[in-house]
């Protein structure tokens, strides 16, 4: 789960990821910080950190909603402590190369420095298939489209 290091007592980088929006979406109406949260988050790109959400709210109607910061969207799934980066190259590692999970790890930790469990590997495998089923899923018109009225073939 933490990118090797020489001390594992080393405290991990905190990055914070601010709320962009600078108005609520729904009113217009400017937008104050409401909450931060902190959770710990493992990507290729940058290894193992914690990332500081700043959340913000609509100033003038509580019931409008949470506004999140796009940049750590982008990096991970909500309430999810590995990045897509990460679940996309164990789920190929897994389902292409068909390596078992302990080949998996080694090959984190040789090549990215990241350590991970093989509990959370068969975890990062199940969302990968997720993530992709809900890909084909949102892409079928645009596939159905392109096939013409023809059949595919596997």
């Amino acid at each position: 789960m933490l990118r090797a290091t020489a001390s594992s007592q080393e405290p991990l980088p905190c990055i914070d990821f601010i709320a962009e929006a600078e108005h609520c979406p729904v009113c217009g109406e400017a937008v104050q910080a409401q909450k931060s949260k902190r959770r710990r988050v493992v990507t290729l790109a940058a290894g193992a950190f914690v990332a500081r959400e700043v959340r913000k709210r609509c100033g003038s109607d509580s019931n409008h909603p949470v506004l999140v910061s796009e940049k750590l969207s982008c990096l991970v799934p909500p309430r999810q402590g590995y990045g897509y980066d990460l679940i996309v190259q164990v789920g190929l590692a897994r389902y292409l190369r068909n390596l078992q999970r302990e080949e998996i790890r080694t090959e984190l930790l040789a090549e990215q420095g990241i350590i991970v469990s093989d509990g959370s590997i068969s975890n990062l495998c199940d969302r990968f298939l997720r993530l992709l089923e809900g890909l084909h899923h949102r892409r079928a018109p645009a596939v159905r489209a392109a096939m013409n009225g023809s059949y595919p073939l596997h």
